[in-house]
């Protein structure tokens, strides 16, 4: 591959990934404020763990509680993780042009129906996380949600909270670690 093709395949990937971070975030804008009029301004942190390397693993964490941010955070930590700590769906789509190695998505966001944005994830093609592990968290679910969200392209669905035993395995088991 040449120079010029190389910078070419580049280019059409980034204009790729802008295009599909341009079109989620009007969908889910869309219907979270309709879905949800009162809210304002969505919180978004970003959690550094330890030093910023691109060697870390990356992990997205949408949560609109941040207890349960900082539980996440801490556990994921003592597997030196980098973690974007997210509180909506809203933000949530504008991380996806990064590529992640797994993420972790509790139910009922503030701005949006985990459903619509289980399904906003998976169904683009174009979107480099697509295929990326989805771990649902909840401090309840019925079996029936349970197999619902499965249904639409979850890997998994733990009961908060979630133990350090737990998200070693998830890690191991989606070969983040051995």
């Amino acid at each position: 591959m040449t120079g010029n093709e190389t910078t070419n395949n580049l280019w059409v990937r980034t204009m790729s990934i802008l295009k599909l971070r341009s079109n989620l975030v009007e969908k889910i804008k869309d219907f979270g404020s309709s879905f949800h009029p009162k809210l304002k301004k969505p919180l978004e942190r970003s959690f550094l763990i330890k030093n910023i390397n691109q060697s870390l693993t990356r992990i997205l964490s949408i949560d609109d509680n941040k207890i349960c941010q900082k539980i996440t955070l801490n556990h994921l930590q003592k597997f030196d993780c980098y973690v974007d700590c997210v509180s909506s769906a809203r933000a949530a789509l504008e991380k996806l042009v990064v590529s992640y190695r797994i993420i972790f998505l509790d139910v009922n966001l503030p701005d949006c129906s985990t459903d619509v944005l289980i399904n906003l994830i998976r169904s683009d093609e174009g979107n480099i996380n697509q295929t990326v592990p989805i771990i649902l968290t909840s401090s309840w679910l019925t079996d029936a949600s349970k197999r619902n969200y499965l249904a639409l392209g979850v890997n998994e669905v733990y009961i908060k909270p979630i133990k350090e035993k737990d998200f070693k395995k998830i890690l191991i088991d989606y070969s983040v670690i051995s």
